[in-house]
């Protein structure tokens, strides 16, 4: 009886039914495609997995493409806010994936062709805040995708600083991509020719290439491809620093010898450019250098004078020097204890710039002239005399005696300009063989009056 009344009761049993037949309908519905949004579904067919399998015939491949354009995106990076290199690679990291993003949603198509030609990239560099915004305002003028990224300021730079614009990926002809970015592409260097220019710190200097590489060091890198050279629009390689040793450094690439300086402060410095270059075995022999000099230096009690002045204490030392020394010979006798006269105004003046002339010259040509100040009280009070093959040669008086209303004064003189031509003359007496005739006639002074006595021969009337 209970079964009979159960089935009785239709309208509980169509319910049933219904229910079952619309729950396989829901559930069919909901695994078809018929409400799912292909943009959803796939973001883009250059990273569908399956697009491989459905479509054999195409042969898919990444890093190849049938495309005759060529797709690039280009990452321009600002120079002037000097980012680490690691911070660059992160900056442009974030751009690259902006404009992915965007591009997928914008030109899927440009982004499909871009990846499988293995996604090449430009990086280039701008200066300013102002040139990066320009560059952006230009491509987006043109159509182009861009990502401009502003850092975060954890690391090195502000807060909200704008880094790196990126722009594409699409076509890389110069009508699509802006002309600034095209401009501020690095120059391919072509080092085929025999000879390269190099511009170090405004010194200009010619080389081969072969010279350049010889050794292992930073020069090798840079003209082998393994650093990033500078080359302005003249093909002059441009070197960052002081050019002043270069020179040295290239007569040592291409020799392997160099002749070391003796200024401490110079081969100081040519240490330093050493190292710079990273030239090991020139380093190692300029520390080796200084090392033997200072030790030197150290086991020595005294050390040489760079400029000797022979000081006369008495009248017999002169001509044994005359006699024996054979350099020209340069004296300056000064007296200033001699006052039986007064003195002028300017005497004291006049008798301390003569001095310091005599100095002077000292210091200058003490390896060629034997330098002699005498100070024995004779009655002149300043002299000088010159002496070339034993015997005095010229003599410049700077003393004179002076009349004034009621006495007589000494007057102490400078003819600094005949000093100096003297001096000059009597270097001509370095080599003591050379006739004392010859070496007149070379003198400025002797050859003046010889030709002055010519001339007055000439004139004089002659009898007929």
């Amino acid at each position: 009886m209970s079964g009979g009344l159960w089935f009785e009761d239709k309208s509980a049993v169509a319910g049933l039914v219904a229910g079952f037949l619309g729950g396989l309908t829901l559930g069919w519905l909901f695994s078809s495609s018929v409400f799912v949004n292909n943009s959803v579904r796939v973001v883009s067919n250059a990273f569908d997995i399956g697009k491989d399998e459905r479509e054999d015939e195409k042969n898919y491949e990444p890093g190849f493409s049938d495309a005759d354009e060529e797709y690039k995106l280009v990452l321009v990076v600002r120079n002037d806010l000097k980012m680490g290199k690691g911070k660059v690679a992160a900056q442009c990291s974030h751009a690259t994936l902006g404009c992915f993003q965007k591009a997928c949603d914008q030109t899927p198509d440009a982004v499909d062709t871009w990846y499988s030609m293995g996604q090449p990239k430009i990086v280039v560099k701008c200066d300013s805040d102002a040139e990066l915004e320009d560059l952006r305002l230009q491509a987006k003028g043109r159509g182009l995708t861009t990502c401009l990224i502003r850092d975060a300021g954890r690391t090195q730079i502000q807060p909200g600083s704008k880094t790196v614009l990126g722009i594409g990926p699409d076509m890389s002809d110069s009508a699509t991509l802006p002309v600034s970015t095209q401009a501020v592409k690095p120059a391919v260097l072509n080092y085929s020719s025999k000879y390269i220019k190099l511009n170090v710190g405004n010194s200009l200097y010619l080389t081969s290439f072969d010279t350049l590489t010889k050794q292992d060091n930073m020069l090798r890198a840079m003209f082998s491809g393994r650093m990033e050279v500078v080359q302005d629009s003249e093909g002059w390689v441009l070197i960052d620093r002081d050019g002043k040793h270069f020179g040295l450094l290239l007569n040592y690439l291409r020799d392997g010898t160099i002749i070391l300086p003796e200024c401490t402060q110079t081969l100081n410095e040519l240490l330093n450019e050493a190292k710079f270059y990273c030239m090991q075995p020139l380093q190692d022999l300029i520390e080796q250098q200084m090392k033997t000099r200072h030790k030197k230096f150290a086991d020595t009690d005294t050390i040489n004078a760079c400029c000797k002045v022979i000081m006369l204490t008495s009248a017999k030392e002169l001509p044994n020097l005359i006699n024996t020394i054979r350099k020209p010979i340069v004296k300056l006798m000064v007296n200033r204890h001699n006052n039986k006269y007064s003195y002028t105004s300017t005497s004291d003046e006049m008798l301390m710039k003569n001095i310091e002339l005599f100095d002077k010259l000292s210091i200058r040509l003490h390896n060629r002239i034997l330098f002699v100040k005498d100070v024995t009280g004779s009655e002149e009070i300043c002299c000088w005399s010159f002496y070339g093959n034993g015997q005095k040669v010229a003599e410049v008086c700077c003393t004179s005696i002076v009349y004034a209303t009621e006495r007589k004064q000494n007057k102490v003189e400078f003819f600094e300009a005949r000093v100096y031509e003297e001096t000059l003359n009597i270097l001509l007496y370095e080599n003591r063989n050379t006739p004392d005739d010859q070496i007149r006639a070379t003198s400025p002074r002797h050859a003046a009056a010889a030709s002055t006595d010519d001339d007055l021969d000439d004139n004089r009337p002659r009898k007929r």
